[in-house]
């Protein structure tokens, strides 16, 4: 799991989109884990279980997902919060979240 994500070709896509790439911890499966299960989960959620006629649709599709997680789906990590709540709590706080 998580070949594709370190192959020349993905690198290459990701630094010409302007994207960073972090490898901080290469090799730490933990640090993945929660990766691959998210875009696993989106795969089957968003793309493999809906027939997509076009890219604009497969992309309010895969917006549709990541929007319902962040919204129903609580986190262990974020004392049992959903995403939504655990930002919103820590704006209200005056807290920083580090990018």
């Amino acid at each position: 799991m998580g070949s594709q994500l370190s192959s020349g070709t993905f690198i290459t896509a990701g630094t010409a989109s302007g994207a960073k790439l972090s490898v901080e911890r290469k090799g730490v499966w933990i640090d993945n884990k929660a990766r691959e299960v998210f875009w696993r989960s989106l795969k089957v959620d968003a793309l493999y279980l809906k027939a997509c006629d076009s890219v604009a649709e497969a992309k309010h599709w895969i917006r549709t997902t990541i929007d319902r997680v962040n919204a129903i789906r609580w986190h262990a990590s974020l004392a049992d919060q959903t995403s939504n709540e655990f930002h919103k709590s820590t704006q209200a706080e005056g807290r920083l979240i580090a990018p």
